[in-house]
């Protein structure tokens, strides 16, 4: 039997089309997430939900690894843009992700107020970006040009317990540790991943530009399963 793939994702509105795709569905509740099983092209694929936040992703990702020992697997959903040339409908591909939410302030007496723009991100030894895997990585630019809603582009996401709105706030993370768009969950996936020696990567399609004004749509959501699903699918065939 083969080992299964997994696909996670925080919120339904990211997971029902590729809840959909699956064949034999099963729900199950593990410790209190959502998992459902199935096959795609007769291949083992579990979609599971991440919840929201670093802390339910790590959990629910201790959880699914330990209880289908999978393959690999594939963190996708909705992202921030942190540029302005990355456009709703575009993709991220995860070559790393590095918190966001770890930073260290300098010191200020009472009175002195508060520089944010003054903080060390993931100023911490043991915070540093952690990669995606190599082979993964590799196959996905190949499937990439199957893609048609958008960029597909490879870079940097940083990801945390945030939800950046500021546009002046977003420019200085982009300039201090280059990331491109944001989310709340993949650092958590990729550092639980990358201790239990499971293979990773990330899809997030950029759902937000406040940079340019454009909010949150959930909408975007359907199309990181639609690249996810395309990739998972090639993967099984190719295999």
């Amino acid at each position: 039997m083969n080992k299964p793939i997994l696909i996670g994702a925080a919120v339904e509105t990211e997971l029902e089309f590729l809840i959909n795709k699956l064949e034999n569905v099963v729900k199950r509740k593990i410790d209190d997430y959502d998992f459902w099983e199935g096959m795609i092209n007769s291949f083992p694929v579990v979609v599971y939900k991440t919840e929201v936040g670093t802390i339910n992703a790590t959990m629910s990702t201790v959880i699914a690894i330990k209880e289908y020992n999978p393959m690999f697997i594939v963190n996708e959903g909705t992202a921030g843009s942190h540029i302005n040339t990355l456009l709703p409908g575009d993709i991220v591909i995860g070559k790393e992700i590095i918190a966001i939410d770890s930073y260290k302030s300098n010191n200020r007496k009472l009175g002195e107020g508060s520089n944010p723009f003054e903080w060390s991100i993931a100023g911490f030894s043991n915070e540093k970006a952690i990669e995606c895997d190599k082979e993964l990585l590799n196959f996905a630019l190949k499937i990439k040009k199957f893609y048609h809603d958008g960029k597909v582009c490879v870079a940097r996401i940083g990801s945390g317990n945030v939800f950046n709105k500021e546009a002046d706030r977003i420019k200085n993370l982009y300039e201090k540790v280059n990331t491109v768009c944001e989310e709340m969950e993949g650092i958590g996936v990729y550092k639980v991943c990358n201790r239990l020696n499971v293979p990773v990567i990330s899809f997030r399609v950029i759902s937000n530009n406040e940079i340019l004004g454009m909010r949150y749509d959930v909408s975007y959501g359907k199309k990181s399963q639609i690249f996810s699903y395309e990739f998972v699918k090639r993967y099984i065939e190719d295999k």
